[in-house]
């Protein structure tokens, strides 16, 4: 699915951004939205090849 985030992502794609930074209300990166889900996981460190492998 696509979100703002999304939208974001592929413009600083489009201009060669060097950063993208994204303010968000939660504290870290999260398995899935700690607001809805409260089994949700915090990752302390993640790496790019992490993400690919939980997709």
């Amino acid at each position: 699915y696509f979100t703002t985030d999304t939208t974001a992502a592929l413009r600083a794609a489009e201009i060669e951004a060097d950063v993208i930074l994204v303010a968000k209300t939660i504290d870290g990166v999260y398995s899935a939205d700690p607001k809805v889900d409260p089994n949700a996981i915090k990752y302390d460190k993640i790496t790019y090849l992490d993400i690919l492998i939980k997709i």
